[in-house]
């Protein structure tokens, strides 16, 4: 995930400079990585310069995949995880729109995957309202209709992220915006969501779990904003694996019978 440049590179940075690093970091790594996502949640204006902007972030991509690709022919760009959002600007976009200004600018070929995350908020995987201002697990539905009526229908879709918070019921940090449950319930919302999924969304490929375990902030390099993340880790502070990893470990192992679907 190429984000957080540098500060001398400012946010967001120069497109220019940003691709010489980024075909770089290609040349240097081709023989590891596949993948490469471009920024992490270009929809909020949070991580683009205080307001987002779909035409600058359509140049920045465009010219990465260029340079990434040049170093690297067999490389797979991923659009910039877009975050569940129901704005239409100007300081944060959801993704259908910022999908549709980024098609206005041109950008459609510079990315071989669109990524979201269809976390749960309040409400579990079996929810199946698909509406343009709620957010819930269904959310990757809306995603693909809008690729679809934008031509680009054959784009990989993945879930960057998702999951459900479960935060300690002596929880005394800040109120959550995600929602929680017990965590009984997280481990069922999730391998039912990954159920679902496996069952019903054919056209979607990979689904990463927020998140494994958090670095404590007081570690060097902590992950940004690591305490409140606690709630959707599979692995707890003191090392025991909580009910959701144990759940889905158990449903990794199940037997794999393959669903209707396209496997490449």
């Amino acid at each position: 995930v190429l984000d957080a440049p540098p500060a001398w590179a400012g946010t967001p940075p120069d497109p220019q400079a940003f691709a010489r690093f980024a075909g770089a970091l290609a040349n240097h790594y081709s023989a590891q990585l596949v993948y490469y996502q471009i920024w992490h949640n270009p929809n909020l204006g949070e991580t683009w310069g205080g307001q987002a902007d779909p035409y600058a972030y359509a140049e920045l991509l465009t010219y990465a995949a260029g340079a990434i690709r040049a170093s690297d022919p067999d490389a797979r760009i991923i659009l910039g995880d877009l975050a569940p959002n129901v704005e239409t600007g100007p300081v944060n976009y959801s993704e259908t729109r910022f999908l549709e200004l980024l098609a206005v600018a041109g950008a459609s070929p510079s990315c071989d995957v669109v990524s979201v995350q269809p976390y749960g908020f309040y409400s579990g995987p079996e929810d199946r309202r698909v509406e343009p201002g709620l957010l819930n697990f269904s959310r990757p539905i809306l995603v693909r209709q809008k690729l679809e009526a934008l031509g680009a229908g054959d784009k990989a879709l993945w879930a960057g992220q998702f999951g459900w918070n479960s935060l300690p019921p002596e929880w005394e940090g800040a109120p959550t915006i995600w929602g929680s449950v017990d965590e009984q319930t997280q481990a069922q919302y999730t391998v039912a969501a990954l159920d679902r999924a496996a069952q019903e969304w054919p056209w979607l490929g990979v689904m990463c779990l927020n998140n494994f375990q958090p670095r404590p902030a007081v570690e060097e390099r902590a992950t940004p904003s690591a305490e409140e993340h606690w709630g959707f880790a599979l692995v707890g502070p003191d090392g025991i694996n909580r009910p959701v990893y144990e759940a889905v470990r158990a449903w990794a192992q199940r037997p794999q019978i393959a669903q209707p679907g396209v496997y490449p």
